[in-house]
């Protein structure tokens, strides 16, 4: 099936896409499914800020179509084919949802470290080992560094985006420190 343009590698990640010539052209297509969902499941969380009952309303739906296997969604079904490939549980799809739900809320405050680590695994940490189980890691040390990057990188991406963030009443900056 064939993904919306605007979502793919090519048009949205161009770093992501240069080094994707790097993977192994058997999980290539893979990878940029997960891209595609990932990038998907943010948007309905952005886009739909001025409406966040209907963005609400999609992701739960999502999460039902992935309990039930069944969708009429490409996207949905890409990962879905996806998730029995490589053995991806729901509970990371599921962690991401919740995560993306989260920035949903009229005002987001981070009230400590504990909570901004919980946010970030569940937006980015999520991401970084569904694509481990696409490149076939098993190794728990290297999934869990995978995890890390992608919390590393998501708390670089809230220090890049403070003024943004703060445009949509976002303040991922813990108010309380340690």
């Amino acid at each position: 099936m064939k993904p919306n343009k605007n979502l793919t590698i090519q048009f949205r990640a161009k770093t992501f896409n240069f080094a994707s010539f790097f993977l192994p052209r058997k999980i290539k297509k893979d990878i940029e499914n997960l891209y595609i969902f990932c990038r998907y499941l943010d948007d309905i969380g952005d886009q739909n800020n001025n409406n966040k009952k209907i963005a609400l309303k999609k992701l739960n739906q999502i999460k039902k179509e992935l309990v039930n296997k069944h969708t009429a969604n490409s996207i949905i079904t890409n990962f879905i084919h996806l998730q029995n490939k490589y053995d991806i549980k729901n509970k990371f799809a599921f962690h991401l949802i919740e995560g993306i739900k989260s920035d949903l809320k009229k005002d987001v405050e981070i009230e400590d470290e504990k909570e901004l680590m919980f946010y970030c695994y569940s937006v980015a940490g999520t991401v970084g080992y569904m694509f481990c189980k696409i490149i076939n890691v098993t190794d728990k040390k290297l999934m869990l560094r995978a995890i890390q990057l992608g919390i590393g990188m998501q708390r670089t991406n809230i220090s890049r985006d403070v003024k943004e963030d703060l445009e949509l009443n976002r303040i991922y900056l813990p108010k309380k420190k340690r």
